[in-house]
């Protein structure tokens, strides 16, 4: 009771100090920065808002040269809204890309004032410098070749420019409409293939069907996969179909020759009496963009890398022998190739193969040797008579030139020698040969050869001897020019 009778007393003396401090907040200015300037920024020339305008708020005596104190810029529909942070007396300036820039009047923005105002921009016919863009298509590295062998002027080129005009054209269209060519796609005669009229058989009105190439691989040559009549053999029909009805839209560029006087010599050859068809892919894929899987004899020069195993046979003769072996091969001819073949390997001696050499020489006591070394050079004719199949017969002669030598110590002394012979001889051969992914193939092959060397100077004539080696290899091949010349 004594608490209530207090409280009533108080609230009449903290009623009058309340009531002041409210009456002093009411009266009191708002805090800086309730100055609104709102408005739109439209064009003087047709009325359209202006977005992406930038607007600033510049004190009025300092205009041209003040920084602002406050900024922003226009919307999509024009329009915008900026705060002063004091009163005073201000302007606004205007800039815009296309319009000239605009100061307006000086206007007095009271304390708490929220201002409305439209600016209109006059249109400035700004001359912008005109920008030219330029761009080239990227095109594959052999088209540098193609281009150059175009500006010769010999045969007929169809780029990619000319083939996307042939939407939804097959290889086969784009060529029936070439002068001097006639496509032949019989699909139940088996006939199949590009006639030229120029050559002899075609001047003579017989069948003259033009070499077909794939990115460099030759897919039909006549020399190579025709019959005496110069029709594709039965077993090539479906491969040279698969080029001729391949979609244009897959080709970077179409070459074609029709005769043996307009051809480059990268497609030169008796085989191209009737010209060349040369087609190149956009991915250089090769056969296989168009599912065929013919390469034929596909290299200009071929070299290859291996291993051998030999046994041999004869007068001091070591038994076995490894080695490494290097070849380089070139097509001359359709089917044809010429080559040379290096061989380096090492043959153990043993104690009965030594004796045979010092025979009769008791002179030199007793003595040991080290492996016996033999490099034999040998060039090499090669046939491939079947070059359309996948896996390719290889026959192959050898004439060879030989060399040996071992190195000999007397027991328990320090004389020594390192006598060595020379050697002629004749071999054959068999090997298989098929195309691995890109320009690398596979070889494994069997050779027989003869040597006859002459006698180790100043060693026993029983040192002169006739060796037979019989050996299995294995190559790596690489197809450096996979274009026939």
């Amino acid at each position: 009771m004594i608490r209530s009778s207090l409280l009533c007393q108080l609230l009449p003396s903290l009623a009058v100090p309340a009531t002041l401090l409210l009456a002093a907040a009411l009266l009191a200015p708002h805090e800086a920065g309730a100055q609104t300037i709102r408005g739109t920024v439209v064009s003087a020339e047709d009325g359209r808002p202006v977005s992406q305008a930038r607007i600033q708020v510049v004190p009025a005596d300092e205009a041209g040269a003040a920084t602002p104190v406050a900024s922003t810029t226009t919307g999509r529909d024009g329009s915008f809204s900026v705060w002063a942070r004091e009163p005073g007396v201000y302007r606004l300036q205007v800039e815009s890309l296309g319009f000239d820039a605009l100061l307006s009047r000086e206007f007095v923005l009271q304390a708490n004032e929220v201002r409305s105002v439209e600016l209109r921009l006059e249109v400035d016919a700004v001359e912008l410098s005109a920008v030219e863009v330029t761009g080239r298509r990227w095109e594959p590295d052999f088209m540098g070749d193609v281009r150059r062998r175009q500006a010769l002027g010999m045969g007929t080129v169809y780029t990619r420019e000319d083939l996307e005009a042939r939407s939804g054209a097959r290889i086969q269209d784009i060529l029936q409409g070439t002068p001097g060519l006639r496509v032949v796609n019989e699909p139940y005669g088996g006939r199949v293939g590009v006639e030229s009229n120029r050559g002899l058989a075609g001047a003579l009105g017989q069948p003259c069907f033009s070499s077909i190439y794939v990115d460099g691989w030759r897919v039909f040559d006549v020399g190579i996969h025709a019959d005496d009549e110069g029709v594709p053999r039965a077993d090539l029909v479906d491969h040279v179909r698969e080029v001729l009805e391949g979609g244009a839209d897959q080709v970077e560029a179409i070459e074609v020759y029709r005769g043996v006087a307009a051809l480059p010599a990268e497609f030169g050859g008796s085989s191209s009496q009737c010209g060349v068809v040369a087609v190149w892919t956009r991915r250089g894929q090769g056969p296989d963009t168009f599912g065929s899987g013919v390469t034929g004899l596909q290299y200009a020069v071929r070299l290859a890398l291996g291993a051998s195993s030999h046994g041999l046979s004869g007068d001091a003769a070591p038994r076995h022998a490894t080695g490494l072996d290097a070849a380089a091969h070139w097509s001359i001819r359709p089917r044809i190739s010429l080559g040379a073949h290096l061989r380096h390997g090492q043959h153990a001696m043993s104690a009965e193969t030594l004796s045979e050499v010092v025979e009769g020489m008791p002179a030199l006591g007793p003595v040991r040797s080290g492996p016996l070394r033999m490099t034999t050079l040998a060039v090499e004719p090669r046939v491939t008579p079947f070059p359309e199949w996948r896996i390719q017969p290889v026959l192959q002669g050898r004439l060879l030139l030989a060399r040996r030598s071992f190195e000999m110590r007397q027991v328990g002394g320090e004389g020594s020698a390192d006598p060595s012979s020379l050697g002629v001889g004749l071999g054959a051969g068999v090997a298989a040969a098929v195309s691995l992914p890109g320009r690398l193939g596979l070889e494994a092959g069997l050779v027989r050869d003869r040597i006859s060397f002459e006698a180790y100077p100043d060693l026993t004539e029983a040192s002169q001897s006739r060796w037979s080696s019989t050996g299995a290899q294995i190559r790596l091949t690489w197809d450096v020019a996979p274009v026939r010349p």
